[in-house]
């Protein structure tokens, strides 16, 4: 269809608009610009919504990992094919029996420590590793949030070990 034969649809979806009353067409043209921002907003929300993943969220139903999760309703919960058993590195060259949730996928992978490493039950530590993670808690922190960003959102500084060893950079208060 060449640009001459696809100007009659248009201009017969434009003639109605073109026929308003100009109070009409203002109404008109508001009531499809808020249409329009109602479904930026709605795209928004559900690009939000499958691309963002809640370690610790607003409803902590929808926390990645609850406090009384076991091995076995991680595995229901995400999928067998989407856990392997793994040694977790602690840091100084310790490794410790542990579970990691998408093995295979940087930016959804967490690693789980069991208190209970031969029942694995009871989790005590949950990980992210990836620069790209998906992964955030409420409202909003994640990987690459800044150091000025968390300040605000904490309502003040706070205390970090040091950097270049382990342990860098894990906040040791938040004062």
């Amino acid at each position: 269809m060449t640009l001459r034969n696809s100007l009659g649809p248009i201009i017969a979806l434009l003639l109605p608009i073109a026929c308003e009353s100009p109070q009409s067409a203002r109404e008109t043209a508001s009531d499809t610009a808020a249409e329009t921002r109602e479904v930026a907003v709605r795209d928004s929300a559900a690009r939000m919504a499958t691309d963002t993943l809640w370690l610790f969220a607003s409803d902590p139903a929808d926390d990645a990992v609850h406090a009384s999760d076991t091995e076995a309703t991680l595995r229901a919960r995400y999928g067998a094919g989407n856990l392997a058993s793994e040694r977790i590195h602690l840091g100084e060259s310790q490794t410790v029996p542990g579970t990691v949730i998408f093995p295979n996928d940087s930016s959804r992978r967490l690693t789980v420590i069991w208190e209970d490493s031969v029942a694995r039950t009871r989790p005590t530590r949950v990980t992210i590793g990836s620069r790209r993670t998906r992964w955030f808690v409420i409202p909003g922190v994640s990987i690459g949030t800044s150091l000025s960003e968390l300040e605000s959102l904490n309502g003040k500084p706070f205390k970090l070990f040091g950097f270049s060893w382990d342990y860098a950079g894990t906040v040791s208060g938040w004062e």
